[in-house]
């Protein structure tokens, strides 16, 4: 039995009673799973008396005889004190025990529609953020939330590979050189490539865009501060666009093949492959032919730029085409935005994610689209996030004060590996993958376990936790049911059809019930874009699971056939944490 369906079957059947019979909308939650009396409460009620001029009891009489007999309801009162208490018919949760299989907790609500979920969004020429970590771990898991759901989906990178950052960090590559700009030549195109070449051989490929990093954030310090530092800069800009300058774009296409090669291996690492990628050089000329086309409908001219004027649809305005011809932010996601549709004409949705500081921006993007082209209405969609913060502060890699996602990585790692104990005999090389997968793994929970819009401050001994709301004890709660069925040679069984007298102690049946639990929580959570619901359920299950086997030593038990639906019960609930963190974009571990 899925215990969430029946909820939602008993929620719907009290709000049309109480729509029907007293033309009541509820404002609150119709059922309550958290009761300490009964399996499920109802408060509905104590909350209408009043309204209908009726006693609670009265009202919780009239409810409970209107409730269908759902199969899985053992008995509903209605209490002196106005609630109704639903209580379970507990035989049928372990149904789940016979229904389990490789499909359990897979949806198929989405009928196979398709989604593209855009996220990421790294620029070149920089080394990749915290805003870029969080974005690819939120990414992932609205991506395998929906595919979960039974969508099919298109998972995209937009990286930003032109424009005046690019233009500040090729500046800073030359002049950090020993080179004046204006006399850039051959020979000292060279001498840098060469000098980049040997850095990736020397320390790797993360070195060599670290330096590009540096670079960027020495030319755009000089750019803000010298005017004609700015002009080379901007010269170097329109040479890019233009692709006028054979040499500028050499040094170009050179540094931005080392970015690509730094993300990439840092999106792999994170678990992350793209169906798709779309560079900003490839669509900013769709973008400013959109704009031009639609100058005088959807953009008007203004001080030698071309707008969309967001203040007469009570949104911001924002310039989409600059004084110099160039598109900004804006013309490239309109340009985007099409290409996508073309090259996926069967697309019914496009979701961006982006911090919460571009809801505004994202809004008006969003209403220039449709008014370009209507067909668009409703197809394009964008998530916003909280910051990844720092000791409670933003940082930002204009200033050059910032934090890698990869030191944070070796942090976490660190303390990992202190937790690994010496007496399991794990080789190095042993250690060094658990230490990962715990690491990456504390890092995505943290991020994912708070609601979208929520900023979340660094604690790394919070995130690293061994005994609470963390990746690392629900990992190692994982890997503690996966040392059971090793120890006990545990393969899997047939159905149970006889279950009579077993699984009836407390913990058992709870743990029962939480595992049926599970369809409904990946379906709302996936329909909500809620992965924080997934963190909770995980969570609770390993604390169940754990209480579980704190009260029962399996591999001792002598009763073959007790010791028979334990291990099944074991086995599915390692498969159901295993499946949770997956839709999160966490690995397990067989072993910690």
């Amino acid at each position: 039995m899925d215990k969430s369906i029946l909820v939602s079957q008993i929620e719907e059947s009290i709000k049309a009673f109480v729509k029907n019979e007293w033309n009541e909308d509820l404002k609150v939650k119709a059922v309550d799973e958290r009761s300490k009396v009964a399996d499920l409460s109802s408060i509905v009620p104590k909350v209408i008396a009043g309204k209908v001029g009726m006693s609670p009891y009265e009202v919780g009489m009239k409810i409970v005889e209107s409730i269908p007999k759902f199969p899985g309801i053992k008995n509903v009162i209605a209490e002196d004190n106005g609630f109704i208490n639903f209580y379970l018919d507990h035989d049928s949760f372990k149904s789940v025990l016979n229904s389990f299989d490789d499909e359990f907790g897979c949806n198929k609500v989405g009928n196979g529609k398709k989604v593209m979920v855009e996220f990421g969004q790294p620029n070149t020429h920089k080394a990749l953020q915290l805003g870029h970590f969080k974005s690819a771990i939120t990414g992932l898991a609205i991506a395998r939330m929906y595919e979960n759901n039974g969508y099919e989906v298109i998972k995209a990178n937009y990286f930003g590979d032109i424009g005046l950052q690019v233009s500040n960090c090729i500046w800073g590559v030359i002049n950090r050189n020993g080179t004046w700009y204006s006399k850039f030549g051959k020979e000292d195109l060279e001498e840098i490539k060469t000098n980049l070449a040997t850095l990736i051989e020397d320390r790797g490929i993360d070195a060599a865009a670290l330096y590009l990093d540096q670079s960027y954030v020495f030319g755009r310090k000089l750019s803000s501060e010298k005017e004609n530092v700015l002009e080379e800069v901007k010269d170097i800009n329109k040479k890019i666009y233009d692709e006028s300058d054979p040499l500028i774009m050499d040094l170009y296409h050179f540094t931005r093949d080392i970015s690509i090669k730094h993300q990439d291996k840092a999106f792999k690492e994170l678990g992350v492959e793209y169906d798709v990628q779309y560079p900003e050089s490839v669509v900013w000329k769709l973008g400013k032919e959109i704009v031009l086309k639609n100058l005088d409908k959807v953009f008007v001219k203004d001080d030698g730029a071309i707008i969309f004027e967001g203040e007469k649809h009570g949104l911001q305005r924002w310039v989409f085409l600059t004084s110099a011809g160039f598109p900004s932010y804006s013309g490239k996601d309109l340009g985007l935005a099409v290409t996508k549709f073309k090259e996926y004409p069967d697309l019914d949705l496009a979701i961006v994610t982006t911090s919460v500081e571009q809801n505004a921006y994202f809004r008006a993007l969003i209403k220039a689209l449709e008014l370009v082209d209507p067909s668009f209405t409703g197809k394009y969609m964008h998530v916003g996030f909280g910051w990844l913060l720092f000791e409670n502060k933003k940082m930002s890699s204009k200033t050059g004060k910032n934090v890698k996602y990869t030191d944070l990585i070796e942090q976490a790692k660190g303390i990992a590996k202190s937790n690994i104990s010496n007496e399991k005999g794990y080789s190095e090389e042993e250690k060094e993958q658990i230490a990962h997968a715990v690491a990456m793994g504390a890092l995505k929970f943290a991020i994912l376990s708070h609601e979208f819009h929520k900023d979340i401050n660094w604690d790394i001994d919070k995130f690293m936790s061994m005994s609470g709301f963390a990746a690392p004890y629900i990992l190692y709660s994982y890997a503690r049911g996966r040392s059971i069925l090793d120890n006990c040679n545990y393969t899997k069984s047939d159905s149970i059809n006889d279950l009579s007298g077993l699984l009836e102690s407390e913990v058992e049946m709870e743990l029962l019930k939480k595992l049926a639990e599970f369809p409904g929580i990946t379906e709302v959570a996936g329909k909500n874009l809620s992965p924080h619901m997934i963190c909770r359920y995980v969570f609770e299950l390993s604390e169940l699971f754990n209480r579980f086997y704190g009260e029962f030593n399996i591999s001792s038990e002598s009763d073959s056939r007790v010791k028979e639906v334990r291990l099944k019960l074991v086995d599915i609930t390692t498969q159901t944490i295993k499946r949770s963190l997956y839709i999160l974009g966490i690995d397990t571990v067989e072993q910690m």
